[in-house]
């Protein structure tokens, strides 16, 4: 049996995503969304499926459009 996981991470910016542990390479990944570097990561161990290490992203700020209530951005953290 192999590892499977990935990783949980924010960015220096507060975006929130998630990474396959194989794609992924500290120091030279960077933010889909805004390009900044890693701020916080968490490695998740998905190898019996049970998601062990996984933690609930703390949503800190959240902008949304008046007009069309669209969410525009949100501000994570991984820490309490």
């Amino acid at each position: 049996m192999s590892y499977e996981g990935r990783y949980q991470i924010v960015c220096e910016n507060g975006h929130y995503y998630e990474i396959n542990c194989y794609e992924f390479s500290y120091g030279s990944s960077n933010c889909p969304t805004c390009g900044a570097d890693i701020l916080q990561f968490n490695s998740v161990d998905d190898t019996n499926g049970d998601s062990d290490g996984w933690v609930e992203p703390i949503l800190l700020s959240e902008k949304i459009c008046e007009h069309c209530k669209t969410v525009l951005e949100q501000k994570y953290t991984l820490n309490k």
